[in-house]
């Protein structure tokens, strides 16, 4: 399950369009910006118990763990559905760029 705000492509974007690339199915969950707080004072909360550094966006996992923060979840995805051997380049260009995000 993919975790994200809702109505923003952001941070989540890239990690989309990798899982559909890979042709993995995955569901949604978004939080409501107008309701900042059940993310901040409550889920996270929650899920810090799992995931200490937890931050949108976040993959969870069916065993119940969390891949937080895009340049990690993208690597994570290419490593696991065999993609950096054939989009090498592609994926070090898009960790790259989104990781160069992180510093503006």
């Amino acid at each position: 399950q993919l975790s994200y705000w809702a109505d923003i492509s952001g941070r989540a974007g890239p990690v989309r369009y990798l899982l559909k690339f890979a042709g993995v199915e995955f569901t949604e969950k978004h939080y409501n910006m107008n309701n900042m707080a059940k993310w901040v004072c409550e889920d996270k909360v929650e899920l810090s118990a799992v995931q200490p550094h937890i931050n949108l966006p976040f993959l969870k996992f069916e065993d119940g763990s969390i891949l937080s923060c895009t340049p990690a979840i993208l690597s994570y995805i290419a490593r696991n559905y065999d993609l950096q051997s054939v989009q090498k380049s592609f994926l070090e260009f898009f960790v790259g760029f989104f990781g160069c995000l992180e510093l503006l």
